[in-house]
């Protein structure tokens, strides 16, 4: 039997995962990874919000974030945020020089090494 899973309580799964788990281990780093899209999606919805983008843009981005939130596990979780595109209108429309630069730098960084993980045979997202 399936449920549907608060997303509070995913959020304390991958706390705990943190916790608990070393740093040393594959999984934390994914657990990390994955958590940290969520967190990152849901301070740009914030800023959609803020910016008073169309409504319909709002609600696509919430449950685009809150549905596959809600089974439990932000396993694939990079692989939905990516295609919320009113997340990127929103990061368009910071203006902000530095918040942009610290942005492109993290991305980047972030595009390097989940290149080089899948290069290796990882599963990334």
């Amino acid at each position: 039997m399936s449920q549907i899973v608060l997303f509070p309580q995913t959020i304390f799964r991958y706390l705990k995962i943190l916790l608990t788990l070393s740093s040393q281990q594959y999984e934390w780093w994914i657990a990390l990874f994955e958590l940290s899209c969520f967190i990152f999606a849901a301070l740009v919805i914030y800023v959609t919000i803020r910016k008073r983008m169309k409504p319909a843009y709002i609600l696509y981005c919430l449950l685009g974030l809150l549905l596959p939130a809600s089974t439990g596990t932000f396993s694939g979780l990079p692989r939905y945020v990516v295609i919320l595109f009113p997340l990127f209108l929103a990061l368009a429309l910071v203006k902000i020089g530095w918040t942009k630069l610290l942005y492109l730098i993290l991305a980047g960084i972030i595009l390097l090494l989940t290149t080089m993980l899948f290069s290796r045979g990882y599963f990334i997202a």
